[in-house]
């Protein structure tokens, strides 16, 4: 009686000693095969599955850009909407500034006065906040003192905790 779910290569070693060799060489062969099946199998899993990560990583970053576009298309229209707005403001003021001046003219002139005002004030508060701005050489400069004083500190520190 023979058992039927023995695979093949099993069934000739267990068969006799004479056919022990051929059934050994068999069997290693069956394994070999049977390994480099499977090995292949993995390796085509594998790069199935770094084929599926690429995929996500490359939908992400799209999504990623789609977003960032959206983001920039928002606030290019906000920019656009915010001068549209401030121009008509301003327009409106020196209609108001020359009816109340007796001449639209003069309204139109008061405006443009005051916006070269606010022109003159922040080109004025650029060029005080360039003047303070300092060196590279000045900031290893800066750094070297502000170590130097730190090490005095420490050493002054020092030696009141010993003498006290």
């Amino acid at each position: 009686m023979e058992l039927q779910h023995i695979p093949e290569e099993h069934k000739g070693a267990a068969a006799g000693s004479g056919a022990g060799q051929a059934g050994k060489d068999r069997n290693a062969t069956g394994k070999a095969h049977r390994i480099g099946n499977e090995t292949r199998g993995l390796l085509e899993d594998f790069t199935a599955w770094v084929e599926l990560r690429l995929r996500l990583i490359q939908l992400d970053v799209q999504g990623y850009i789609r977003q960032k576009i959206d983001e920039a298309a928002l606030k290019a229209a906000l920019i656009v909407a915010s001068l549209v707005s401030g121009l008509f403001m301003l327009v409106t003021l020196a209609l108001f500034a020359g009816w109340a001046l007796g001449r639209p003219a003069w309204g139109f002139l008061a405006v443009t006065g005051l916006l070269l005002l606010g022109t003159g004030i922040l080109y004025a508060q650029n060029r005080r906040v360039r003047a303070r701005k300092p060196d590279g050489t000045d900031l290893s400069r800066l750094s070297e003192e502000a170590f130097r004083t730190a090490s005095n500190n420490d050493k002054h520190f020092s030696d009141e905790e010993a003498g006290g």
